[in-house]
């Protein structure tokens, strides 16, 4: 799979005359928790990893020995975050055009580069048409070795995030839902309400009763009493 991955990003090199291509994922868009991330890389046209590929693909340990060869192997990456309340008070939209955005200018800065210097951007499903010229490939994270190794970076970012979540809030299990809507995710909310600053208080959640929200201190006391 990686050959076909890297093939893909050659071929547009070659179709498009250009050099520089930068691949974009971002993971949590869907979720209820936690923030935003986009990854940002941009590979030199001789790089090659193997067992690249889509980030869903792959399990935990693989994941993790990529993220490892990816920051040493490309060019540049860089990954950002869209916090709760920005994701609140501007929507999911924007967010997710904004983390995209950031990402790709500080991986541009990485090389001392302008964001208008990137000679192509490549991203899965979500337009962002501050990024020029960009091409939204369905599944890009399967097709194109830069997006892969994005949404590698943005899915391992995140879940470290989440993994701190889980140990500071355990009542709220995220090691079962990672932040995103299930029954686990609804009952445990239900149960001890939202956490200000984690959860995103815009969503309309099926089957959340809107018990209080609980904050950071409400919720270490209430540990305490085990």
């Amino acid at each position: 799979m990686s050959k076909k991955l890297f093939q893909f990003d050659a071929q547009i090199r070659k179709e498009k005359k250009i050099k520089i291509i930068c691949g974009i994922d971002e993971t949590g868009r869907g979720c209820w928790a936690g923030p935003l991330v986009a990854a940002s890389v941009i590979f030199h046209p001789e790089d090659f990893i193997d067992g690249l590929d889509d980030s869903k693909k792959l399990s935990n340990k693989q994941r993790l020995n990529l993220d490892e060869k990816i920051k040493s192997t490309c060019l540049s990456w860089a990954i950002s975050e869209i916090q709760v309340d920005e994701i609140d008070k501007k929507g999911i939209n924007f967010a997710n055009s904004q983390a995209m955005k950031n990402s790709a200018i500080l991986a541009a800065q990485k090389i001392n580069l302008k964001l208008e210097e990137i000679d192509f951007f490549i991203i899965d499903q979500s337009p962002c048409k501050s990024l020029n010229p960009y091409m939204m490939i369905p599944k890009a994270d399967s097709k194109s070795a830069s997006v892969a190794a994005a949404s590698i970076l943005a899915k391992n970012h995140r879940d470290a995030i989440i993994k701190e979540m889980s140990d500071v809030y355990p009542n709220y299990e995220f090691s079962r839902h990672n932040g995103y809507i299930n029954n686990v995710h609804v009952d445990v909310v239900n149960s001890f309400g939202l956490i200000d600053g984690i959860h995103r208080k815009s969503f309309i959640v099926s089957g959340y009763n809107k018990p209080k929200q609980l904050s950071l201190m409400e919720i270490l006391n209430e540990n305490t009493n085990f």
